[in-house]
């Protein structure tokens, strides 16, 4: 029968030791107790620990952990669960980790020996499309004048002189987030920048992460159905690929790339291109 974790989460002292020895194995990557926290809380492993999975915004994560809650348990995920605070309509694949269903890597006593041993996976996107994915998911907060990356509005407001009334989901929009996402990197970091738009290369950190299995947006099914084969887990005729959090408004993304955009995409995620191969 699959476990779900019942022992009690990780002290604050005990998960700082785990996040002060993840700094002095992988210095480069973190230079702080902080930007370990940050990694080690987007990786998330199921009670077997057999595999570990790190998130990365806006590549499918809603629909891989749906695929990896029901390889695991043998069921489908059909909790509904609306959040007040997040416009994601998915929210139930993003509370696995906080019903203990899933746990953090951060929250698990020998989080870097899990890490060491089980199946490493993560999603990628082409940087394009990933991109004017994010931007567009800026815009529906907008639209429902929502809390969710308010923060990141006003301060777009402030810096680039985003109008949100005018911009919306317009090229220069576009282009006006773009340049946003530069000032930030240049002045916070990658690693501070939020996760739908933060460099994937950062997000994932390959080097620390060294992923078995990396599925790309585009052809979900090969990478669910390697998952499966490499885990020996048998997957029932039925089966069909997870679809979640998927844009229904019918507005076409390649409107907003102007040769501007392009410009400034192939700038800030040169190292997604190369790494990943788009």
């Amino acid at each position: 029968m699959a476990m779900i974790f019942h022992e009690p989460e990780l002290r604050p002292r005990e998960r700082f030791s785990l996040l002060e020895a993840a700094m002095q194995r992988y210095p480069d990557d973190f230079p702080s107790t902080e930007s370990a926290r940050i990694f080690l809380n987007q990786v998330v492993a199921p009670a077997s620990v057999r595999w570990v999975y790190k998130g990365n915004g806006k590549t499918g994560t809603s629909s891989t952990k749906r695929f990896l809650f029901e390889l695991e348990f043998g069921v489908p995920l059909s909790t509904q669960v609306n959040l007040p605070y997040d416009i994601n309509p998915d929210a139930a694949a993003h509370r696995l980790a906080s019903a203990n269903v899933f746990r953090e890597l951060s929250n698990i006593p020998a989080g870097l020996t899990v890490l060491d041993s089980a199946l490493r996976l993560t999603t990628v996107r082409n940087p394009i499309s990933r991109a004017t994915s994010a931007f567009l998911y800026l815009c529906a907060a907008a639209d429902q004048r929502h809390i969710w990356l308010s923060d990141d509005r006003l301060r777009m407001n402030a810096l680039v002189g985003f109008d949100w009334e005018r911009d919306i989901r317009t090229p220069q929009g576009m282009e006006k987030f773009l340049d946003y996402i530069q000032i930030m990197i240049e002045n916070l970091g990658e690693d501070a920048i939020n996760r739908h738009w933060r460099p994937q290369v950062t997000s994932v950190k390959p080097k620390v992460l060294r992923p078995h299995l990396v599925g790309k947006t585009e052809d979900m099914e090969t990478f669910y159905r390697a998952i499966a084969e490499r885990l020996d887990t048998r997957l029932p005729d039925s089966w069909v690929v997870p679809k979640a959090n998927k844009n229904a408004s019918g507005f076409d993304p390649k409107t907003l790339l102007s040769a501007e955009a392009l410009s400034r995409i192939e700038v800030i995620y040169a190292r997604d291109f190369e790494e990943f191969g788009y």
